[in-house]
């Protein structure tokens, strides 16, 4: 039969033994957690980022008016049109088929005027 000493230093095993695998538990835990709410939170960081932050993003160009006194045309070398505001620096860049469609119609207006000239005003007196 066991003594009294030797059931509680069982049971102090036992106890330290429990301890142990909780107190490893909680740490592997700990470290699931932390790295599932660094993952959460930089999901929510560049999600909400366009929203909260970047604000030219979701302006269109199409709704500005630009005049030829604040913007300068330019073509790449890869045949892009660029348009700069020349106040800021800021540009927009247009793909090689938006430039040449431009060039085009600029070209064919030019065309048009040379071949087919306006005819001059009539001036009629009046008495």
């Amino acid at each position: 039969m066991e003594t009294a000493k030797e059931l509680i230093d069982r049971e102090v095993v036992v106890v330290k033994d429990w301890w142990k695998k909780t107190v490893t538990f909680f740490k592997h835990l700990g470290n699931v957690l932390l790295i599932a709410i660094a993952l959460v939170a930089g999901f929510f960081i560049g999600y909400y980022y366009f929203v909260f932050i970047d604000k030219t993003a979701h302006r269109s160009p199409m709704k500005e008016i630009r005049t030829i006194r604040t913007t300068s045309i330019a073509i790449s070398e890869r045949n892009e049109l660029l348009l700069l505001n020349r106040a800021t620096g800021d540009y927009t860049v247009y793909q090689d088929s938006v430039g040449m469609a431009i060039f085009n119609m600029y070209a064919q207006t030019k065309y048009n005027q040379v071949n087919n000239p306006a005819p001059a005003p009539t001036v009629t007196k009046t008495k």
